[in-house]
């Protein structure tokens, strides 16, 4: 980590506050390096499907010194290195579960990572990673690996992942509202049946109807159920 560049926070703040952008920290528990190297090389794994679940949205004031103020009092596992995370907003998919589970909302941005048993663990991909803060030295290490000027390349990425992810929710949802479709379909057959088949319901009977009622519980003629 000696070799990347380190700058001062505030040089950053061009970046920081450009508009149009969501600005994610992640910390890495305690003076962990070797987990800043690791994401920085690999990405961010989204921790159960989940980048909004291992992350947090930062506002970025103009001064940066609320900002700061967040990174230098991260409260998540004492972390002394914060990450630093940049994602253009055009590219999030607002159709996407809210949790982002299965990151339906930034499947634009993750690089998927399938084992021998078939499951998929996702990565913010690296680019959109500013670098690493330390509240220690108040210094960003920067990420060798991120595009402060997304590339033509990238730009392709991100509309073909939003193209897949937008789909891949679509065909979710209709299988949603297939399975709900059936179910209602499958208890208004029950109901149905149950009226045809009980030939003691009147579903015509009124309050009225009650008071010819011979109740065996204890109630007598002068008591009102209907109270």
């Amino acid at each position: 980590m000696e070799q990347l560049p380190k700058i001062k926070l505030n040089s950053l703040h061009d970046i920081l506050t450009e508009p149009d952008f969501t600005i994610l920290g992640h910390g890495t528990g305690g003076n962990n390096i070797e987990a800043v190297k690791s994401i920085f090389d690999i990405g961010l794994r989204a921790s159960h499907t989940s980048i909004f679940y291992t992350t947090i949205g930062l506002d970025v004031d103009d001064s940066l010194q609320q900002f700061r103020n967040k990174l230098d009092n991260w409260q998540h596992l004492d972390s002394q290195n914060i990450i630093l995370i940049k994602l253009p907003n055009e590219y999030f998919n607002i159709y996407g579960d809210m949790l982002d589970l299965g990151c339906e909302r930034t499947g634009a941005f993750v690089n998927e990572k399938i084992d021998e048993n078939s499951n998929v663990t996702y990565y913010l991909d690296s680019k959109f990673i500013i670098g690493s803060y330390n509240r220690d030295t108040k210094m960003v290490t920067m990420n060798p690996n991120y595009e402060k000027v997304l590339s033509k390349e990238t730009i392709e990425q991100l509309r073909n992942k939003l193209k897949c992810t937008l789909q891949k929710v679509k065909e979710k949802n209709k299988k949603l509202e297939e399975q709900f479709s059936n179910m209602v379909g499958d208890n208004q057959i029950m109901v149905n049946n149950s009226f045809s088949n009980d030939t003691s319901v009147d579903i015509n009977t009124t309050f009225d109807d009650f008071d010819d009622i011979e109740w065996d519980d204890g109630y007598n003629d002068t008591q009102d159920i209907r109270r």
